[in-house]
């Protein structure tokens, strides 16, 4: 029974995108201007919006090979379809710390990566925009407010990393004590404000940091916000690397 559920379930997926492939032709190839909205709503009882997101997953997701997308919702899709090409099939962090693709994710996870990764490029958008300003200033006024936001990133990122020292260090000690000890880190962390996110991120800083001195100084001069993005296991691929001078990988080996 349950291998014709899967059997099921792999013909339900590949549906979606031959239905998206065939509203795609009807669209570009059958109709005039000004007539889709009309024709879906009269020959398939469907609004132009919903027609819409069978297209965008067949042409985000039509040509690719991960057999994965084929047991998937449409609206798992869509939340793929519509995830920045390099994130698709990157490993990510979810609210509870586990490791997954988007393929891997609930529709909820998809939507909450969405927005994290969302305010992800906002603050790299303010941080460039802010770049630009200075770059606007007379020469010492400008050399001047680098070196204190220099200074200021280095004071951040050593408690940053300090705390992720703190968190690592209680994560294995309550781990080597064994199964009696299980969820009481979660807990701990829990009653003295931490969030789950920030923790792994902290700890996942500070793992990153004691790869070698070299990756230590780079990382240390960055926003902190990009190190997080950085750290995560899921970064191999995106373009939060493009500020390292180096491949990490190389240094983990």
């Amino acid at each position: 029974m349950t291998a014709e559920i899967n059997a099921y379930k792999q013909v339900a997926g590949e549906a979606i995108f031959e239905i998206g492939r065939r509203l795609k032709h009807v669209k570009e190839k059958d109709l005039v201007h000004g007539e889709w909205n009309t024709w879906c709503q009269n020959k398939l009882g469907f609004t132009r919006q919903y027609a819409n997101r069978f297209v965008k997953i067949y042409e985000e997701l039509g040509s690719n090979g991960n057999s994965g997308f084929h047991s998937l919702s449409a609206k798992a899709l869509y939340q793929i379809a519509t995830l920045p090409p390099e994130q698709r099939e990157s490993e990510h962090t979810t609210s509870k710390g586990e490791q997954k693709t988007p393929s891997e994710m609930t529709v909820r996870e998809l939507r909450q990566l969405k927005a994290d990764l969302k305010k992800a490029e906002e603050r790299a958008e303010v941080e460039r925009k802010e770049r630009e300003r200075l770059e606007q200033l007379d020469d010492s006024t400008a050399t001047f407010l680098r070196k204190k936001e220099s200074n200021m990133r280095e004071i951040v990122g050593k408690a940053y990393t300090e705390l992720g020292r703190e968190l690592k260090e209680a994560q294995d000690e309550l781990s080597r004590r064994g199964s009696k000890y299980e969820g009481v880190f979660e807990r701990w962390y829990t009653s003295i404000g931490f969030k789950r996110q920030k923790v792994y991120d902290l700890i996942n800083r500070y793992n990153l940091l004691r790869i070698s001195e070299e990756v230590s100084d780079v990382i240390e001069d960055l926003p902190v916000s990009l190190t997080y993005e950085i750290a995560k296991p899921s970064a191999d691929s995106t373009p939060a690397k493009t500020h390292l001078p180096f491949d990490v990988e190389h240094f983990g080996a």
